[in-house]
C-alpha cells in the first residue's frame, strides 16, 4: 500500500488516499466473458427498499432495480469488456468501473452523512472517481442561489475552472500511474473513457445555464451563442462516444433547439404534433449522421415505453417508426414494434377486483359490451367532475344501441367518498364501479393510470381498441366518431 498526495498546478491538494496497486487484476482483451459483481451491504436497521443501478457498456445503457436480500443488494454480469455502473443511493454518489472478473463491495454507513466503505477490485479507478467527485461537490457552479441568477460570464469562468481542475487530476494520475495503466488494458480503457468525459464535462455544465427556468429565453440564447455554439463537441459524431456522454449531452442540446424554435414563434407545431414528434423533427433538421440516428432512436425508444398514455390525436408511434426507419437498425426497429405491441395489447379480462355501490363484488369482464367506453375518474378530480355532463350526453346518445356502453370506474382510495359522489352525480349504479385499492390497484398499474380523467375503448373480449381515447368536454364528436367506427366493425 502507498500513500498518495498529488498537488495540482494551483497548489491545492486535489486528492489523497490509499491505493493498493498490487490489487489490480490482470485481464486480457479476449471476447471470453467473465463474471463480475457489485454488492452493497446496508446497515441491519436500514429500511432502504431498493437501489437503482445504471449500467453503461460501450455505447449501450440499461437500468435495473436492485432489491435487498438479508440487507444485501447485488448485481452480477457476464462481461467481456469493462462497464460503468452508477448506483442511486440516498446521500451517496456511487460510480464504479467494473471490468471482467471484478468483484466490488460497498458498505453503507450508519450515519447517512458519512461516506461509504469500498473494497474489492478497481481500487485505483474508485480513488480517481472519488477525487473527481470531491471537486464536483466543492466547486460545481450553481446557476442561481436564493433566486439570484449568477451572471453569465461568472458562470462560464467557474465552469471552466472546475473543468481545468478535473483535467489536472487526470494528468496527475497519468503521471503517477502511467506505467501501471499502460500495462493493464482495463485501466487503460477506464482512463480513455475519463479523458472523453473530461472533454464533454464543460459543455455539459454550460448546458445547465440554458436549461434553467430562472434564466430568461433571451439570456439563454445569448449565453448559448457566446459560450456553447462554437464548441467542437457539438459537431462530434456520437458513434465514437460512450453512452453516458451521448445520453447526457445531445438530447439536452436538441431540447435547447426545440425551445428556441418555440420561442421564435414555432410553438403551434409542437401542439399539433406532440412534443416527441416535434423533437424528432428538430433532430432530423439540426443533426446529421450518427448523431441524428442516435437521437431519433432515443426518442422512438422512449415513445414505445409511453405507448399506453400516448395521445391518439398525435401522429401514431407506428407511423413515426416508419418515418424514421432509415435511422434504425432492422433489429432495433423490430424490437420497438414488439415493445409497442406488448404495451398496447393489454387485455382487461383479468379478474380485477371491483365493486358496485351496494358493495357487491363484480368482474369488469362481466360488464363489457361490443364497444365499451371506460371513463376512469375519482371524486377528488376537478377535471373529471367537469367532464361528466359531456359524458352523460354521450351515454344518452347511445342509449338505444345495445352494442355500446359507458362504464365509470373510480380509482378513489376511500369507497365512502365514491359512494357520496355517485349519489350526487346520479350515475347509473349498475355501470359505475369502484376499483378495490384505487389508484394503487393492479388495474391502475396495468393501464399506467398516472393522470385522470382517462378514457379507453374496449371490445366485448376485453381487448383494448383505444388505450387513450379523447373524451370529456370539447371532445364529444371525436369520441363519438370512434364509437361509431368500432360499432360498425363489431356489426360486420
Amino acid at each position: 500500500m502507498m500513500k498518495i498526495i498529488i498537488v495540482n498546478i494551483t497548489g491545492f491538494i486535489v486528492f489523497s488516499g490509499l491505493v493498493a496497486c498490487q490489487g489490480i487484476k490482470e485481464h486480457n482483451n479476449s471476447s471470453a466473458k467473465k463474471e463480475s459483481s457489485v454488492t452493497v451491504f446496508s446497515q441491519p436497521t436500514s429500511t432502504l427498499p431498493f437501489i437503482i443501478c445504471d449500467f453503461n457498456i460501450g455505447k449501450t445503457y440499461q437500468r435495473d432495480t436492485l432489491m435487498p436480500t438479508n440487507g444485501r443488494f447485488q448485481k452480477t454480469w457476464r462481461l467481456s469488456r469493462p462497464a460503468v455502473v452508477r448506483l442511486h443511493i440516498p446521500n451517496q454518489y456511487v460510480r464504479l468501473w467494473v471490468a471482467p472478473g471484478y468483484r466490488s463491495e460497498i458498505k453503507l454507513p450508519a450515519d447517512p452523512d458519512k461516506p461509504y466503505e469500498f473494497s474489492g477490485d478497481g481500487q485505483l479507478e474508485k480513488t480517481y472517481a472519488n477525487d473527481i467527485q470531491t471537486i464536483n461537490i466543492t466547486d460545481f457552479p450553481r446557476v442561481a442561489k436564493d433566486s439570484v441568477v449568477m451572471p453569465p460570464d461568472m458562470f462560464f469562468k467557474k465552469a471552466t475552472r472546475i473543468s481545468q481542475r478535473r483535467d489536472s487530476v487526470f494528468q496527475a494520475y497519468l503521471k503517477s500511474y502511467g506505467k501501471t495503466i499502460s500495462e493493464h488494458p482495463d485501466l487503460m480503457g477506464f482512463f480513455d473513457m475519463e479523458k472523453e468525459d473530461n472533454r464533454f464535462f464543460l459543455p455539459r455544465v454550460l448546458m445547465n445555464y440554458v436549461e434553467s427556468e430562472q434564466v430568461s429565453g433571451r439570456e439563454k440564447q445569448l449565453f448559448f451563442d457566446q459560450y456553447i455554439k462554437t464548441m467542437s463537441q457539438l459537431n462530434e459524431p456520437v458513434d465514437s462516444l460512450s453512452s453516458e456522454n451521448k445520453r447526457f449531452f445531445f438530447p439536452r442540446l436538441n431540447t435547447y433547439y426545440v425551445q428556441k424554435q418555440r420561442m421564435d414563434g414555432d410553438s403551434m407545431r409542437s401542439i399539433e404534433a406532440g412534443i416527441y414528434a416535434y423533437m424528432m423533427e428538430t433532430a432530423d433538421k439540426k443533426f446529421t449522421g450518427s448523431t441524428r440516428d442516435y437521437l431519433l432512436d432515443y426518442y422512438l425508444s422512449a415513445l414505445t415505453h409511453f405507448a399506453r398514455t400516448y395521445n391518439p390525436e398525435y401522429p401514431s408511434i407506428t407511423s413515426l417508426i416508419e418515418r424514421y426507419k432509415s435511422s434504425l437498425t432492422e433489429s432495433g426497429r423490430k424490437a420497438m414494434l414488439a415493445r409497442l405491441a406488448a404495451a398496447t395489447s393489454v387485455s382487461l379480462k383479468r379478474p380485477y377486483q371491483m365493486a358496485l355501490e351496494s358493495g357487491q363484488k363484480v368482474m369488469l369482464a362481466e360488464k363489457l359490451a361490443p364497444v365499451t367506453v371506460l371513463d376512469i375518474w375519482a371524486s377528488w378530480c376537478g377535471p373529471c367532475l367537469a367532464s361528466f355532463p359531456a359524458m352523460m350526453t354521450l351515454k344518452e346518445k347511445y342509449r338505444a344501441n345495445k352494442s355500446v356502453k359507458v362504464i365509470w370506474i373510480s380509482v378513489d382510495q376511500d369507497k365512502s367518498k365514491w359512494d357520496k359522489a355517485i349519489k350526487k352525480l346520479k350515475l347509473d349504479p349498475e355501470n359505475s364501479l369502484w376499483v378495490l385499492e384505487g389508484i394503487n390497484s393492479a388495474f391502475a398499474n396495468d393501464l399506467a393510470i398516472n393522470s385522470i380523467p382517462r378514457y379507453l375503448i374496449l371490445n366485448a373480449k376485453g381487448e383494448i381498441l383505444q388505450m387513450n381515447a379523447p373524451g370529456g368536454k370539447n371532445n364529444e364528436q371525436k369520441l363519438a366518431a370512434l364509437i361509431d367506427k368500432y360499432s360498425r366493425d363489431a356489426g360486420r
